[in-house]
């Protein structure tokens, strides 16, 4: 569609073109009475080439946007150019997308919208940073119960096994004392016939041996406090280990009787020394 210019250059003083006119057609004449021959013309945009045209009619097409200078020069039939030129300001116009204004508001937009995500985003962190120290203190406030909850019940369960030591060791002492009297050591011997058809010596070896036994197991309970604040060390000491196994054996020796399972215990040497 074409678009007369021309009220707008008288109005402006050059021509305007819209961001979509692509193509740009001038007409113009020069009045020569002397001569009958027409004459030729050449023009240029912003000082480039001259370039030559014979009609009176110029079409420019794809002019970048911004400001130009559209100059041309007559030459008469005689050969001689005339002595003035025309010169036409053109300007075409840049799109809205294009504008200084424009690209300036698109700057703001998109530093407002930065800015915005930023703190949306340090929002949002600090809100997720609350929550973990939140959820942080429970946690170790619920591990602090439990760990006070454990202590607790630790001290409960020593106190127990020392209560319940304290219970048997009473008795024990008094089962010992009954049994390492001098009495009981002549049974063992063989040279008192006091009690000759109540006891059999194995028999009260057996009661001594285990009461000593379970004796020095209350006493590892006893010692079981001292082993949790950590002030009771490994001692092993020597022993003679062939003693320990017969006496083990001579434990169970009276069970099996009872269940007709014969057991023996043999041993070539008279000591076995080891740490235990």
């Amino acid at each position: 569609q074409q678009v007369d210019r021309f009220e707008d250059f008288q109005k402006e003083a050059k021509i305007i073109l819209a961001p979509d006119d692509r193509y740009l057609t001038l007409q113009f004449a020069l009045l020569d009475y002397y001569n009958s021959k027409l004459p030729e013309y050449i023009y240029e945009i912003d000082g480039e080439s001259w370039q030559a045209s014979k009609e009176n009619i110029i079409n420019i097409s794809a002019l970048p946007y911004g400001s130009h200078t559209l100059t041309v020069k007559a030459r008469t039939g005689n050969g001689f150019f005339s002595t003035k030129t025309l010169s036409i300001p053109i300007e075409v116009l840049r799109p809205f997308y294009l504008q200084y204004w424009f690209l300036a508001l698109c700057v703001l937009l998109l530093l407002f919208a930065g800015y915005t995500f930023q703190k949306i985003r340090t929002r949002a962190l600090i809100q997720r940073q609350y929550e973990l120290e939140s959820t942080v203190a429970e946690r170790t406030q619920t591990i602090q119960q439990q760990a006070e909850a454990l202590q607790q019940l630790d001290k409960a369960k020593s106190k127990f096994l020392a209560n319940i030591s304290h219970e048997l060791r009473t008795p024990l002492t008094l089962i010992l004392n009954s049994l390492d009297n001098d009495q009981v050591e002549k049974i063992l011997s063989g040279t008192s016939r006091t009690y000759k058809y109540a006891f059999d010596q194995l028999d009260v070896e057996i009661m001594q041996r285990n009461g000593h036994r379970l004796q020095q197991l209350i006493d590892q309970l006893l010692d079981l406090s001292k082993l949790e604040n950590g002030k009771m060390n490994l001692k092993a000491s020597p022993g003679n280990f062939k003693k320990y196994l017969e006496e083990t054996v001579k434990t169970f020796q009276s069970s099996a009787q009872q269940k007709k399972h014969p057991s023996f215990f043999f041993s070539t040497g008279r000591f076995l020394v080891a740490l235990f």
